[in-house]
C-alpha cells in the first residue's frame, strides 16, 4: 500500500543516504519499533505506511519499505 505515491523505487533510493527527517511532517510522526537498540533505529511512519532502519551513529538509512513489520523483519535478519 502506497497512500502518498512514494513508490518502491523512491524507498530503495533512500538506502545509503541520510535519514529523511524533512519528510516526517508529510509521512507522519515516526513510531519507534521493536528491534531498535544502540546500533539501529527502527521506525514506522504511519501516514506513508513506510518503515525503515537507520544506523544511529551515521543516521544513514539501511532499509526502507512499505508496511509496519518489514523493518522489524529486516533487523531480525541482520542479527
Amino acid at each position: 500500500m502506497d497512500p502518498l505515491n512514494i513508490t518502491s523505487a523512491n524507498l530503495e533510493s533512500m538506502v545509503g543516504n541520510p535519514t529523511p527527517f524533512e519528510k516526517w511532517a508529510e509521512w507522519g510522526r515516526p513510531e519507534t519499533l521493536d528491534g531498535t537498540n544502540n546500533q539501529y533505529w527502527v521506525i514506522y511512519l504511519p501516514t506513508a505506511n513506510v518503515s525503515m532502519v537507520a544506523d544511529k551513529s551515521t543516521q544513514t538509512v539501511l532499509f526502507a519499505d512499505f508496511g509496519k513489520t518489514s523493518a522489524m523483519d529486516h533487523v531480525k535478519k541482520l542479527k
